[in-house]
């Protein structure tokens, strides 16, 4: 509904401010679509969780089109209603990477986005399924076989 409030949205809203560049990448305006989706910075971070369970697939450019079809491919519902959540935690993280930039001057590290992806979906499955007996260091590893497991 690109409600975020995003440097664009702000703007629009009559917000003044110093620009409507955004801070990861200081190459475009900042909106909801370059932020998740079209920025060089998301792009190395959707392309390391796709390396990671070795997923081959065309980014799109729009965030529901992207969500819809976050998948992987040849697995059952309930490894890709899991899978789900790791697009959750990388756009949730890209947006609290964003505002550290923004609000308290952080540095812009599309590794650390994926990094607290990853950490924030095994936490999120460890609290919500007790059954969950993989480590950290294995869902690192090996993220299908705890898929498998968790789903």
């Amino acid at each position: 509904m690109d409600r975020l409030p995003t440097r664009s949205n702000l703007a629009r809203r009559g917000v003044q401010l110093e620009s409507e560049q955004f801070p990861l990448c200081q190459e475009h305006v900042e909106t909801a679509k370059h932020l998740f989706n079209t920025c060089r910075v998301a792009r190395q971070v959707w392309d390391m969780c796709d390396r990671w369970v070795g997923n081959v697939v065309v980014q799109h450019e729009s965030t529901s089109v992207n969500f819809q079809s976050y998948c992987l491919l040849s697995q059952r519902k309930g490894v890709n209603r899991v899978w789900k959540g790791m697009w959750v935690a990388i756009v949730s993280e890209t947006w609290n990477l964003r505002n550290k930039v923004v609000f308290k001057g952080g540095l812009v590290d599309a590794e650390e986005i994926f990094c607290l992806a990853q950490l924030k979906v095994w936490l999120w499955f460890k609290f919500k399924l007790k059954r969950t007996t993989f480590s950290y260091s294995d869902w690192h590893l090996s993220p299908m076989v705890c898929l498998h497991a968790m789903a």
